[in-house]
């Protein structure tokens, strides 16, 4: 897997070493609509995902190129389908991974996602999978939205997912 930071605009170049460091997460928040078909019946599912208990921490070394993320966070994750909501908080304790990026002064790529949410008991990597995303650094915070869409048929089970995601990470 690899996420894709980018810049919008030659006025927004952000030099490679205002990424390198270390980040602190502060928000995780975002919208998830999914249309699955099976047996000819479509149901869809919208869902708003808010990151809490925010323990959880991005180092970038410029020196290597080498990435860590690792920590611990909760997933509020709030779902209607047909009428009916189902809210649920998961915990995704003592994280460890780690990558190598690419970089220039309004892009880099990860090789795994920062982070990971279990919808309808399926994995869903957030912010990865080579899909850019926009960043901005304001007074010391790093603000990074994705976008992007997901597409699955095994033959009997198809969906199309839209996400939509904005994190806030604090320079440490």
């Amino acid at each position: 897997m690899s996420i894709v930071i980018q810049s919008c605009g030659d006025d927004d170049v952000i030099p490679i070493s205002e990424l390198s460091g270390e980040w602190k997460a502060q928000t995780l928040e975002g919208t998830i609509r999914t249309e699955s078909t099976f047996s000819g019946s479509s149901i869809i599912s919208n869902s708003t995902v808010t990151g809490a208990n925010m323990n959880y921490y991005l180092t970038l070394t410029m020196s290597d190129n080498k990435f860590t993320a690792q920590g611990s966070y909760d997933i509020e994750l709030a779902t209607t389908a047909q009428g009916s909501t189902l809210s649920v908080t998961d915990s995704y304790p003592n994280l460890s991974g780690s990558g190598a990026y690419n970089s220039t002064d309004s892009e880099i790529t990860l090789d795994a996602s920062i982070y990971d949410i279990s919808l309808n008991g399926m994995i869903l990597e957030v912010t990865g999978g080579n899909i850019p995303a926009t960043y901005s650094i304001t007074n010391n915070i790093l603000t990074v939205t994705e976008v992007r869409q997901e597409e699955m048929d095994n033959g009997t089970i198809s969906s199309f997912t839209d996400i939509n995601m904005v994190s806030t990470w604090n320079r440490q």
